[in-house]
């Protein structure tokens, strides 16, 4: 009973935390792969031309392109554009939730707080909650025991939360959204949604 009410008092508490942030997190992840997929082609493209399948689609519908940066600068920016360390700050907070949500489970179940989590706290975990939430334990456990010591050391639950935020946000999808910042036409810092309105209408010209 006591573990029980460890276990569901650690997880209350961390999910009121991740809660603050839950909202620009699903926003970010949302906004995202959708600008990293747009923008890449004009990193990628070695002439001033655009592909004509890419101008094409621009021509079709470039409202797509404009709502979705706006998008991103009204949730990581400013009312007078975003800059570079802004867009990093959309990636850092991506990242976070998912090393958030990795650590969790185990987090919960380390009842001793030392940091590591034993399979004997996995087990008096497990016997407090329901099927899906043991699942969720059993599998982060095992993944996050690298070793297969029966025991997740506090290197393997940092490792394992940190290959969490890598796997949603990897460095070369960090590089594709900041080719966002090849709008700033005026060298400022900051891309605005007019410097985007103007560099897509120049670009699909």
């Amino acid at each position: 009973m006591g573990s029980g009410f460890v276990y569901a008092a650690l997880t209350e508490t961390g999910q009121d935390q991740a809660q603050r942030l839950t909202t620009g997190m699903e926003v970010a992840m949302r906004l995202i792969p959708t600008l990293i997929a747009v923008l890449l082609p004009f990193a990628a493209a070695a002439s001033p031309l655009l592909p004509d399948t890419l101008l094409k689609t621009l021509k079709a519908n470039p409202a797509v392109y404009l709502d979705t940066v706006a998008g991103l600068i009204a949730s990581f920016g400013a009312p007078d554009g975003i800059t570079e360390e802004q867009l990093g700050t959309s990636m850092a907070l991506v990242r976070a939730k998912a090393r958030t949500g990795a650590i969790m489970p185990l987090m919960a179940a380390d009842l001793d707080g030392d940091g590591a989590i034993t399979r004997d706290e996995i087990v008096a975990a497990e016997a407090a909650v329901g099927a899906g939430a043991r699942a969720k334990i059993e599998k982060a456990f095992v993944k996050a025991d690298l070793d297969g010591d029966a025991v997740v050391s506090v290197q393997e639950l940092a490792d394992f939360g940190e290959g969490a935020a890598m796997a949603a946000f990897s460095p070369a999808k960090l590089a594709g959204l900041k080719v966002l910042m090849g709008f700033d036409a005026d060298g400022d810092g900051k891309v605005t949604m007019t410097e985007v309105r103007a560099g897509l209408a120049g670009l699909a010209s």
